[in-house]
């Protein structure tokens, strides 16, 4: 998937310079607000139940992720389902351009800044990014207002505290407490919960799959560990 990911960033480029531009300059800010900030490391629980709930091949894929493409065409037009298919690079894309408006051009337009972003950008940070500005609920910008709010201490964070946190991505907290809404969220929470107890136990139980979940163990340490920022400046050139 590598070529589709190059040739959606050259378009991006191409089509898309200003947007990018503008892009490059926030996630440049971003950078050096997640480097100078005094709060603690983000936990890979956390950085691993986002992937698993969100984003489940974010280290196979370059900003756009084809199956889950054609895996929601064909719910929506065999069974009239409307189902997501976003990365976290376009969900990161979305959050700082803060463009939600329901267009194709621009669902095009997000795609090829994703996929710049994920030739841009070093997938350890894209993740940490993510996280730290996403949209949680009424009052709950960012994971700070978010872990504020729940009253969790992200140097001592819990698999079931990173569910929660995660959880409210799908489903914002509402301003006004709506007893749906509590439901939803517990059931994500526990759906991610059931998520991360299996990729542990096939994790520590099977040798067979080593290959396979290798580049998750790997990815996290390097998100956890990372310090350094590629700029994505080089994508422009």
């Amino acid at each position: 998937m590598r070529w589709i990911g190059n040739a959606l960033a050259l378009f991006g480029i191409i089509f898309f310079r200003r947007e990018w531009k503008q892009l490059e300059v926030e996630l440049q800010k971003l950078n050096r607000e997640l480097q100078t900030s005094p709060a603690p490391c983000i936990p890979s629980v956390l950085i691993q139940a986002l992937l698993i709930a969100e984003d489940h091949r974010f280290f196979l894929h370059y900003g756009v992720d084809p199956i889950a493409i054609a895996r929601a065409l064909w719910r929506l037009l065999c069974h009239g389902r409307i189902e997501g298919a976003s990365t976290i690079e376009q969900q990161l894309v979305r959050t700082i351009t803060r463009r939600y408006e329901r267009t194709i051009r621009r669902k095009v337009r997000e795609v090829l800044l994703a996929s710049i972003v994920s030739r841009s950008v070093p997938k350890n940070d894209i993740a940490k990014f993510y996280l730290s500005i996403a949209y949680y609920g009424w009052y709950m910008n960012g994971l700070g207002q978010v872990c504020s709010r729940l009253r969790v201490s992200l140097g001592e964070i819990t698999m079931e505290e990173a569910a929660a946190i995660i959880a409210r991505i799908k489903y914002p907290e509402p301003r006004i407490p709506l007893a749906c809404r509590a439901v939803q969220i517990e059931n994500r929470k526990r759906h991610i919960i059931r998520l991360l107890m299996s990729e542990c136990s096939v994790m520590s139980n099977s040798d067979s799959s080593k290959e396979s979940i290798d580049a998750t163990i790997y990815g996290l340490r390097r998100i956890q560990t990372s310090k350094k920022y590629l700029s994505p400046a080089r994508a422009s050139r």
